[in-house]
């Protein structure tokens, strides 16, 4: 695997993924204890910085814009 704009790409893609990955981490393991209680202390921490950042502006305006900067950069659309 090189480190070009794909690897970037590939990133971006994992970052935005994440609330699917915890999906899957909760179904794969069969939804355990502690899992659980990992799953919903970062939905709380989310959901509190969502709503700190002006209702979610900050990250829509800010962060969102970053990473289409750095795919377009990349190459990959």
């Amino acid at each position: 695997m090189e480190f070009t704009g794909a690897w970037l790409d590939n990133i971006m893609r994992t970052i935005a993924l994440c609330p699917k990955l915890f999906q899957f981490c909760m179904s794969f393991f069969g939804g355990i204890g502690l899992l659980g209680y990992i799953q919903s202390s970062c939905s709380i921490v989310m959901n509190v910085l969502h709503c700190t950042f002006w209702g979610g502006t900050w990250i829509e305006d800010y962060i969102m814009p970053v990473f289409g900067e750095m795919r377009s950069i990349s190459g990959k659309e």
